[in-house]
C-alpha cells in the first residue's frame, strides 16, 4: 500500500514550520534516559534499545520514533532501532504506517493494526503485511509523535502489555513539551517547565512502571518501590538502610562486580543482567540500568536502579539451552554440548600446554536390546549404563551422549597410560549385566581413545579420531584401542572399499570361481565350493575377507548373496543344457544376516527354481560363529530349509564359541574344519588333536567332515589315516574361473554321451 501524503510525510519532504521542527528535535537530542546528565543524540537510540528489551520489543524486527509537525499534521521518522531480521528498504522506513491518525492516538492507548510494505526498490514489486503498533507520544493530550513497533511476518502483538511503552511514550512527551519555547498550559508566560517538576514526573513514572530503588554513593539503599519489594521478599523497612548486596546471589563473580562499580562511579549510566536472591532463597533475574544522580556541583550524589524483571525469559531461555545441549534421557549433555565443552577446554586458558583424552564409547550388544525387547526396554538399558559410568567417573572426567548408544569422556591426563586407566574404569562399569524388570542384559564397551594435541587439536577432527580407534575396538574386540596413523589409513582404505563395493554390486561388477572337493579315499570329484571374486579397477583385487564384512556392515549382504545364488543356478543351468554336471553338491556360503532376514527361505527356493535347478544339488554353509548370533531362530530356518532338500553345513568349525554345547542343536549334514587347523596341523600337537577329534565327533552325529585348505600330500594322507572323507585345497586345485572349471572338473550327466 503506497503511503497517504494526508497523514505523513517522508522525512526528506518539509515538514513545515521549521522553529516547530527545530525543538522536537532539539528536546530529543537532550534526552538522558535517568536524568544521567548527557546531551549525545545517542541517548535516543538508547531509548529504543532499552525498549526492545520488552515483551513488545522482542516481538518487533523494528522500532521507529516518529515525531508530528504541529503545522502540517505530518509524521516524520526521527530515530529507527532495527533488528538483525529486519529486511526493510530505508524508503520504506521512514514512512509512517498508513491507517494510524493524529485523532487516533490522541485518547493514549496503543493501537494495533496491519501495515503492508511495499519492496518497491528490486525489479519485482511485492507487497509483505506486517503486523504493526502505534503508541503515542503525548502532552496533554496533544499528539507530539509516536513509537511505531513493527513485526516480521506471521507474528502479532496479541496478548502484550504496552503499559511500560505508553509511559516510555508519555516521558518522552514530557520532556519534549519542557523544552518548548512557547511553554503551555500550568507554566509562566515564555518559560518551560521547572526541572523539579520535570524530575518529579520522571521518576514516578519510573517507580510506576519498574522495578526501581536508590541508593547512596556507598550502595546502601535509600529507597525501593513496592515492585521491588515484592519481588525480593524483603520488607520496606528491612531494605532501606541496607546494602544493596543484600539481594546478592552469588552468581556473578568479584570481577563482574568491579567493572560495575567502575563504571557507575566514573558517572557512567550501566546496563546488563543481574542474577538476584529472595529472602526464601529463589533466584530471580533483573534486565538493571543504573545509573548515577549529580548534584549542582557535579559530583555523584546517589544511584538509582530501574529494572525489569526477566526470570520467566531466562528460565526459557535455560529450557532451549537443555533441549539443545542436553540429551533428556540420560541427563548427560548431548553431541553439541559434549564438542562445545572439548572446544572450550582446548581453546580456553592454558588449553594448548595440557594434554586431554577423549574417549568415544560404544555399547556392544546394545542393538539386540533394542531389537528383541523394545525402545523401552533399550531406554531403560541406556539410562542405567549411562549412571554407571557416570559414577566412575573421576572428578575431572566429563561424560556427554552423542546419540544412540555412544558415549564421550574427556579430561586432562599427563601420560598414556593414565587415559588407559581411565577407560579401564568404564569397561569395570558394564562387567556385570544390567537389570530391567528381572531380566539381564549383559553388555561391553568398545572405546577409542585420542590425545589432544598429539593427534589433534580441533573438537571435531579430535572426536573424528577416537570414532575410529572406537570402530577398530570394536572390529577386534580389544576393548579399549588408541589412535594411530596407521589405523587411520586403515579406514581410509575400508571407505573406499566400502564406496567402490557398493557401485560394483549395483553394477555387477564380481564373478565366481570354483574350487572342487574330493574324496580323500580314491581322489574321485565329489561337488565343488562357489566363492565370490572381484577386481576393482581403482583398488585392484579386493578379497572376500575385506569386503563381506563391508557388505554385512552396509546391509547388503543379502543383495550379494542373492547375486551369487542367481549366477551359481545360472551357471548349472546352463551346464545341464549342454549334457554336464556336477558329482556331489555345489556347496554357496551364506551369513547370518541371510539367514535371518524375512523371505529368505522363499526367494531361495524361487530362485532355484526359475531356473530350473534340484535344492538337492546344493550345499548351503553357514560360520559357525553366524549361528551362534541367534541359535533358536537359526535352527528353525535351517530346518525348514533342510525339508526342502537344501544340505547343510557348518564352516569354520572350531573358531566359533560354545561350539560343542551348540552343535547338538542343529541338524547339519556337514563339519568343515576350518583351514588354520588343517595348515598348521603336522607342526602343532594342538591343531592335530583338533583335527582328529573333530572328525571323530562328526562320524559319532552322523555327519560327513569336510578338511578345508590341505595344501600337501602330507596333510592329505595325515586326514585320510584319520578317515575324514572329503578334502579342498591348493593340493588338488586352486579356484578356478567358471570356463577352466568346466573344461578340468566336470563330467558328462547321466543318459548323455
Amino acid at each position: 500500500m503506497q503511503p497517504n501524503a494526508t497523514k505523513f510525510a517522508p522525512r526528506d519532504a518539509d515538514p513545515g514550520p521549521e522553529t516547530t521542527r527545530r525543538w522536537h528535535m532539539d528536546a530529543l537530542k537532550d534526552i538522558d534516559v535517568l536524568k544521567g546528565g548527557g546531551t549525545s543524540h545517542d541517548e535516543i537510540h538508547q531509548l529504543l534499545a532499552a525498549i526492545a528489551y520488552h515483551e513488545a520489543g522482542q516481538r518487533s524486527t523494528s522500532i521507529r520514533l516518529f515525531l508530528r509537525d504541529g503545522g502540517t499534521g505530518c509524521f516524520f521518522l526521527c530515530a529507527h532501532h532495527a533488528a538483525l531480521s529486519d529486511d526493510t528498504p530505508p524508503s520504506v522506513r521512514s514512512r509512517f504506517p498508513d491507517g494510524f491518525s493524529a485523532a487516533d492516538l490522541s485518547n493514549g492507548k496503543t493501537l494495533l493494526g496491519s501495515f503492508q510494505t511495499r519492496f518497491d526498490e528490486s525489479l519485482e514489486e511485492r507487497e509483505v503485511p506486517r503486523s504493526s503498533c502505534c503508541v503515542p507520544i503525548l502532552s496533554d493530550r496533544s499528539v507530539l509523535g509516536a513509537l511505531v513497533f513493527c513485526c516480521d511476518t506471521g507474528q502479532d502483538y496479541r496478548g502484550v502489555d504496552f503499559s511500560v511503552p505508553e509511559a516510555l511514550g508519555h516521558l518522552i512527551g514530557l520532556h519534549i513539551s519542557s523544552k518548548n519555547p512557547h511553554g503551555k498550559a500550568g507554566d509562566a508566560p515564555g518559560q518551560a517547565p521547572s526541572l523539579d517538576r520535570w524530575q518529579d514526573q520522571l521518576l514516578s513514572l519510573i517507580e510506576d512502571q519498574t522495578i526501581y530503588s536508590r541508593t547512596d554513593r556507598a550502595g546502601r539503599i535509600l529507597d525501593a518501590n513496592d515492585a521491588l519489594v515484592a519481588l525480593s521478599g524483603y520488607s520496606r523497612v528491612e531494605l532501606v538502610g541496607s546494602p544493596h548486596s543484600l539481594l546478592n546471589s552469588g552468581h556473578h563473580p568479584p570481577e563482574f562486580w568491579h567493572a560495575f562499580w567502575q563504571q557507575i562511579s566514573s558517572g557512567q549510566t550501566w546496563r546488563g543482567e543481574i542474577c538476584n536472591r529472595t529472602k526464601t532463597g529463589d533466584l530471580y533475574w533483573l534486565d538493571s540500568i543504573v545509573a548515577p544522580l549529580k548534584g549542582a556541583d557535579g559530583r555523584i550524589e546517589n544511584y538509582i536502579s530501574v529494572r525489569f524483571d526477566i526470570t520467566e525469559r531466562k528460565r526459557a531461555e535455560a529450557r532451549i539451552h537443555q533441549l539443545a545441549y542436553f540429551d533428556t534421557l540420560t541427563g548427560l549433555a548431548n553431541r553439541d554440548g559434549t564438542l562445545a565443552h572439548i572446544r572450550s577446554c582446548l581453546c580456553g586458558p592454558g588449553g594448548e600446554d595440557r594434554i586431554f583424552a577423549l574417549f568415544y564409547i560404544d555399547l556392544d550388544h546394545f542393538k539386540a536390546v533394542n531389537d528383541k525387547r523394545g525402545h523401552a526396554t533399550g531406554d531403560r538399558v541406556l539410562a542405567i549404563a549411562a549412571q554407571r559410568l557416570q559414577s566412575v567417573c573421576p572428578t575431572d572426567v566429563f561424560l556427554g551422549r552423542l546419540g544412540g548408544d555412544e558415549f564421550a569422556a574427556f579430561c586432562p591426563v599427563k601420560t598414556k597410560q593414565e587415559a588407559q586407566a581411565v577407560s579401564d574404569l568404564f569397561q569395570a562399569a558394564l562387567l556385570e549385566p544390567i537389570d530391567v524388570s528381572g531380566e539381564q542384559f549383559a553388555l561391553g564397551l568398545s572405546v577409542g581413545i585420542a590425545l589432544a594435541p598429539y593427534h589433534a587439536r580441533e573438537a571435531d577432527a579430535l572426536l573424528s579420531r577416537a570414532d575410529m580407534a572406537m570402530y577398530q575396538a570394536k572390529a577386534t574386540g580389544a576393548g579399549s584401542v588408541f589412535y594411530t596413523q596407521s589405523l587411520a589409513d586403515a579406514l581410509h582404505r575400508r571407505q573406499r572399499v566400502s564406496d567402490r563395493f557398493k557401485l560394483a554390486l549395483e553394477a555387477g561388477l564380481f564373478h565366481l570361481v570354483f574350487q572342487p572337493q574330493v574324496h580323500l579315499e580314491d581322489g574321485s570329484f565329489e561337488g565343488c565350493e562357489v566363492l565370490i571374486r572381484w577386481r576393482d579397477e581403482e583398488l585392484g583385487a579386493v578379497p572376500p575377507s575385506e569386503f563381506i564384512p563391508i557388505a554385512e556392515e552396509l546391509g547388503l549382504i543379502t543383495k550379494l548373496g542373492e547375486w551369487v545364488l542367481a549366477q551359481t543356478c545360472r551357471h548349472m543351468s546352463d551346464w545341464a543344457a549342454r549334457g554336464l554336471s556336477v558329482p556331489g553338491r555345489v556347496a554357496i556360503n551364506i551369513s547370518a544376516q541371510e539367514l535371518m532376514s524375512s523371505g529368505y527361505v522363499a526367494n531361495l527356493k524361487e530362485t532355484v527354481a526359475s531356473f530350473g535347478c534340484d535344492p538337492n544339488a546344493f550345499e548351503l554353509e553357514i560360520t559357525e560363529h553366524g549361528l551362534m548370533r541367534d541359535i533358536w531362530a537359526g535352527k528353525e530356518t535351517l530346518n525348514e530349509l533342510e525339508d526342502l532338500g537344501f544340505r547343510i553345513a557348518i564352516d569354520d568349525f572350531g573358531t566359533g564359541y560354545s561350539s560343542l554345547s551348540y552343535v547338538k542343536h542343529f541338524s547339519a549334514d556337514e563339519l568343515k574344519i576350518d583351514l588354520s587347523f588343517v595348515r598348521d596341523m603336522m607342526v602343532d600337537a594342538a591343531s592335530y588333536a583338533i583335527v582328529a577329534a573333530t572328525i571323530a565327533m562328526a562320524e559319532k552325529l552322523g555327519m560327513q567332515s569336510v578338511a578345508e585348505g590341505v595344501e600337501t600330500k602330507e596333510q592329505a594322507d595325515a586326514l585320510k589315516a584319520m578317515k575324514c572323507p572329503i578334502a579342498q585345497g591348493y593340493y588338488y586345485s586352486r579356484p578356478l574361473e567358471a570356463q577352466d572349471f568346466e573344461d578340468t572338473w566336470l563330467i558328462p550327466a547321466k543318459g548323455t554321451t
